[in-house]
């Protein structure tokens, strides 16, 4: 670390000297013929522009710098021209974009206009402002342009993946491109899409060449090389496009400096941090190398204002990731089903009343002149009744049981008990397993609260059977590369229908010689039986309800009481096609025949929370929440049915967490504690004199006397230093950046 000691103050006030050229490369002259006087300059990090402001003197009776004598001084033209300025040992360059003239009138007829020109330059990273990504570079077989910006690790239906060419086009110009294909392509880092965007996209001048040589400093890999974001280009400028690589909300700026004697200008990334800080899942935030301690003790001239907030202290850090899901296949039950009552848990039941029902198998009876029909249709009209609003969720809207206990059996009614919402130990692993030893309890269950996920929280092509969820061998299988598909729910149908062969009792029975599953979509392609010919014409679908934790199991291609086959009494309903008999016509009973793997989203949060700092009796305490919904924890129960294959059902034996992001909650909240935990203060520093001791990007770490009552803690970067030569004055703040972890 380096220290800035300001002594004995200057009473000449600072010069600085101008220089105009036509083009980057120069040369910079003076200004021929007229003095061109910088009035203030301002230098700042990412975000803003540098600024700088000339003002210059014309008319007849102009008395130039150089001279004794009144002379004749023309006006400049100087907009798009480029300026140099050096000062204290420093150099600036900008290019000049504005030109106010403040005229003062002549001193005789046809005399020439007197008057001040002020002219306003921007730094040279206002260049990186007119330049539109409208195109993109891709690497397959050969290098090819394509007319519109792809998006860095994704493309525009939100899909995240690496899509950076793995190897350097046979091209003069090597920089990275994309990769044409998905499966090939691997991750950018911020440095490759900065070095993509100023090798590809350099401002350029009017026959079409670029304006200066862009690059990346050497030290950028070290800042940037670590973060790999997702970030859309198309119709956005390379300024943006580097603000959110470069992201203050990581604790990173940046500026530019330019060689003249290369004509290279460079990109700095700077950090902001005096310590370093992981961020799981992202990367390392490394701390700034340049601090520097300022002593100002013994300048008189110089004026120190330390702010010190307690708005970036939190007491406690508190990661709140999404909803936790829970995977499990859940029975239908009825009050009048043996085995699992509605009172003892049952988990999904009938959504609809008994009268409801009466006016379903009473259909258009009681209509007037229903009597009067042809039997044909009479038929019609009953069909057209039954699948009337009214009647919609008749022997179709199954809801969650208010009274349910939280507990499901295997999908034979048999075996152990498990919690949908498992307890947890200490270390936030999960005690699946029910039973009257166990001490822990399960979360609290508001079924009300619950809901339904439309899909899945499995992956499409990945192998959950056997052990594979608690060895984590399911992923094995699935490319990396590919962009996650997650299965529809899953309705598990026993395909016979005999009760003689299958008695009515609670779940299935287990005999995998005799006894053949299906899937609900499925039901109208196999055989209602093994070695039967006999095929169903009619499946099931499910629909899950968005504000109700209910779903709707739909009958395809028959009435829906074709899923009632039991509770559907023939001799209580208004006439139908015999053909409709869910009796004789392979009709399924749903507290008999059928289960669902549905995926419940509970009602509590991935939640870890980490102290900072303790507070006493009386103190109010400061809470740091931070919402990660990308953070999950995805809970499959033991025995769930993932799958049927060749009429069998696939199980997982164990279950477990197909995704546990709390081990990346809990290094997050410890990465944040650790950024909150310390005190930080915003310094401005304001200096009596044109003084160029300190630099952008510079970490001042403490002020005053190191060891003496007037040290003050800063730990903030240098981002915005205004030169005011007009008055002789330096003004230098200092700022962090506000860490998002978000």
């Amino acid at each position: 670390m380096t220290s800035v000691t300001f002594q004995t103050n200057r009473t000449e006030a600072a010069a600085a000297a101008v220089y105009v050229a036509d083009t980057l490369d120069g040369p910079f002259l003076p200004v021929e013929g007229a003095d061109l006087d910088l009035e203030r300059l301002s230098i700042t990090l990412g975000q803003s522009i540098d600024e700088a402001r000339f003002t210059l003197s014309y008319g007849e009776s102009v008395r130039r710098r150089s001279s004794t004598a009144y002379e004749l001084v023309t006006a400049q033209d100087l907009v798009d021209r480029f300026v140099r300025v050096d000062f204290e040992g420093r150099r600036w360059y900008g290019v000049f974009v504005d030109d106010s003239r403040d005229r003062h009138g002549s001193y005789g007829l046809g005399a020439t206009i007197a008057g001040t020109q002020v002219v306003t330059a921007l730094g040279l990273e206002h260049l990186l402002r007119t330049v539109v990504v409208t195109s993109s570079y891709v690497r397959g077989s050969t290098e090819f342009q394509i007319g519109r910006g792809l998006v860095f690790n994704g493309d525009e239906n939100g899909a995240t993946f690496g899509n950076l060419s793995a190897g350097l086009p046979p091209v003069t110009i090597l920089s990275p491109m994309f990769e044409a294909s998905r499966d090939r392509g691997t991750p950018w880092s911020a440095r490759n899409a900065i070095e993509y965007l100023l090798t590809r996209f350099p401002p350029r001048d009017g026959t079409g060449a670029p304006v200066g040589t862009w690059r990346l400093s050497a030290d950028a890999d070290s800042v940037i090389g670590w973060m790999e974001q997702t970030v859309p280009t198309d119709g956005r400028t390379v300024f943006d496009l580097v603000e959110a690589f470069v992201d203050r909300r990581r604790g990173l700026s940046w500026h530019v400096e330019f060689d003249e004697a290369s004509g290279v200008v460079e990109l700095r990334p700077v950090s902001l941090l005096a310590q370093p800080v992981n961020l799981p899942g992202v990367g390392t935030i490394p701390s700034n190398v340049s601090p520097v301690a300022v002593d100002f003790e013994g300048a008189a001239d110089v004026n120190a204002e330390v702010r010190l907030t307690q708005l970036t202290r939190f007491d406690r850090v508190v990661v709140r990731g999404a909803r936790k899901t829970t995977t499990c296949t859940l029975p239908l039950s009825t009050s009048g089903v043996p085995g699992v009552t509605v009172e003892e848990g049952g988990a999904l039941v009938e959504d609809w009343t008994a009268n409801e029902q009466s006016r379903y198998l009473e259909a258009a009876s009681n209509e007037p002149g229903y009597d009067d029909l042809l039997f044909v249709d009479q038929r019609i009209r009953n069909g057209e009744a039954r699948t009337s609003e009214s009647v919609a969720r008749v022997f179709r809207r199954f809801r969650l049981n208010p009274n349910w206990h939280g507990r499901i059996r295997d999908d034979d009614g048999s075996g152990s008990e498990y919690f949908v919402s498992p307890p947890h130990d200490d270390d936030g692993n999960p005690v699946a397993e029910w039973g009257p030893d166990l001490t822990l309890s399960p979360e609290p269950l508001w079924t009300e609260g619950l809901r339904f996920e439309p899909r899945l929280r499995l992956v499409d092509r990945a192998d959950y059977s056997a052990d594979r969820i608690e060895t984590g061998a399911w992923f094995v299988d699935v490319p990396e590369t590919a962009a996650f598909d997650f299965r529809p729910p899953l309705v598990v149908c026993r395909s016979t229908y005999s009760a003689d062969e299958f008695p009515p009792a609670i779940g299935f029975v287990v005999n995998p010689v005799e006894h053949r599953y299906l899937a609900g979509e499925e039901l109208d392609v196999f055989a209602g039986s093994v070695g039967s010919a006999e095929a169903r014409g009619w499946n099931l679908s499910v629909d899950v309800l968005e504000k109700a934790p209910a779903i709707d199991l739909v009958v395809n291609g028959k009435p829906q009481h074709f899923f009632a086959r039991t509770t559907f009494d023939p001799a209580l309903a208004a006439s139908f096609d015999p053909e409709d008999d869910p009796a004789e016509n392979g009709g399924l009973q749903w507290s008999e025949d059928t289960r669902v793997t549905l995926t419940l989203e509970q009602d509590s949060h991935l939640v870890h929370v980490e102290d900072v700092v303790e507070r006493s009796l009386g103190e109010p305490r400061r809470d740091k929440v931070i919402r990660r919904p990308d953070l999950r924890r995805d809970y499959v129960v033991p025995r769930t049915v993932v799958a049927v294959e060749s009429g069998q059902l696939v199980h997982t034996e164990s279950g477990g967490y197909v995704r546990d992001d709390l081990p990346r909650a809990r290094a997050l909240a410890k990465a944040a504690a650790a950024w909150y935990g310390v005190d930080r203060a915003a310094l401005t520093l304001g200096i009596g004199r044109i003084d160029a001791s300190l630099s952008l990007g510079q970490l001042v770490t403490t002020i005053g006397t190191p060891g003496s009552e007037s040290e003050r803690t800063v730990n903030a970067t240098v981002h915005r230093i205004v030169f005011d030569f007009a008055a002789d004055t330096t003004v230098i703040e200092t700022s962090f950046g506000e860490l998002d972890f978000e």
